[in-house]
């Protein structure tokens, strides 16, 4: 569990199946690149729920002990965050907030709680991000995040504690 502080009202609560559509939904927004694809509508939503569908379940069979979380403000559904905390690497698997909520540092502040807790139990923070979201690896890289793999379509970044001696606020 995420046993750290949240800033600004934010909790974490563990995520159950009547929050799949909510899940769903904050996929989607995640995902403007899929919003490229050329053709109707509805091959747009069959590939966007396929990809989701690939991202459950990939995490599932990959990281069979993630935790998915509902980031709330204020008990109201701001986000979703899926973190496995593995032998020897916490790995950031999604973080994800409502188009709504971004720009206002949740998704730092959800970012600065991860990186507490992978100091506590003496990891490194893993996360991939694609090429071409270009915020999030901002992001990553503004709270000390450094590229550990390369690949075709996205990179590895990680963050070690003994890196810094605190969590970017």
């Amino acid at each position: 569990m995420i046993a750290a502080q949240l800033p600004d009202g934010l909790s974490l609560r563990p995520a159950c199946p009547s929050d799949q559509p909510f899940i769903a939904r904050v996929y989607r927004h995640a995902r403007p690149d899929l919003q490229w694809i050329d053709g109707e509508p509805d091959l747009l939503q069959t590939v966007l729920k396929q990809q989701f569908q690939v991202l459950q379940q990939g995490a599932g069979e990959t990281y069979p002990e993630a935790m998915q979380f509902i980031i709330e403000k204020i008990r109201t559904p701001v986000g979703v965050v899926m973190v496995d905390f593995g032998e020897g690497e916490v790995r950031l698997i999604f973080l994800g907030l409502i188009p709504q909520v971004r720009g206002q540092g949740y998704g730092r502040g959800v970012l600065v709680a991860l990186q507490q807790a992978a100091r506590k139990v003496h990891c490194p923070l893993a996360v991939i991000v694609w090429h071409h979201n270009t915020l999030a690896r901002q992001l990553y890289l503004a709270a000390g995040f450094e590229l550990a793999g390369t690949g075709d379509m996205a990179d590895k970044l990680v963050w070690r504690p003994e890196s810094r001696d605190t969590p970017v606020s």
